[in-house]
């Protein structure tokens, strides 16, 4: 079966907005490079926050999401001042 990014886009969307940690960061990662959706670092960014905030055993996910949110920023200084 072939991937569709659009597919897990949506997916992603559906259990980030339930507060699954790992869907939160999967949606920032999205947003940030484009799979799935177009590009958007400000769409991006408030799913990293969440992700970073929500409960995870061993804060991988807050650690990813925390790194999401710096390359974001190095990304585009205009945006995040």
């Amino acid at each position: 079966m072939p991937k569709s990014d659009n597919k897990a886009f949506s997916w992603f969307e559906k259990s980030a907005n339930q507060d699954y940690y790992r869907a939160q960061f999967n949606m920032g990662e999205a947003w940030r490079m484009g799979k799935g959706t177009f590009r958007a670092p400000l769409k991006a960014y408030p799913w990293y926050e969440k992700a970073a905030r929500n409960p995870d055993p061993n804060n991988t996910y807050g650690e990813l999401a925390q790194q999401g949110m710096e390359i974001l920023r190095r990304e585009n200084p205009t945006l995040f001042y």
